[in-house]
């Protein structure tokens, strides 16, 4: 559903007010838009249509099984890319440079990030 003019307009001035008051904020944001879309798209589609070619051909032709299970694979990677791609666009792709790296999404880190 489109946007009439007072919306487009509302919209317009907080876009505005963001690059104004938070620019650094505003870049990040756009950077993670458009780091891997299409192959975060592509990659989702190609695991959806691999399992479907494994499920429908598996008992019947085990070499187009092999093949849907190829696509898995291959799609899995891309994907897999894009989104870390997309988590470097954000800024999480490595240490910080003076300071520790942050890793606040990993469950799996305890402390203050000081070895056990």
């Amino acid at each position: 559903m489109p946007l009439d003019d007072r919306e487009q307009q509302i919209l317009a001035e907080l876009e505005k007010s963001l690059y104004e008051e938070h620019p650094d904020l505003a870049r990040v944001v756009g950077k993670i838009e458009k780091a891997g879309s299409r192959k975060l798209r592509l990659g989702i589609a190609g695991v959806v249509v691999g399992m479907i070619i494994v499920l429908v051909s598996f008992t019947s032709q085990t070499l187009v099984a092999l093949a849907g299970f190829a696509v898995i694979v291959v799609s899995a990677t891309a994907l897999v890319q894009a989104l870390m791609a997309r988590n470097r666009a954000a800024g999480g792709g490595g240490p910080a440079p003076n300071g520790p790296r942050r890793d606040w999404g990993n469950p799996f880190r305890r402390g203050s990030g000081s070895p056990d």
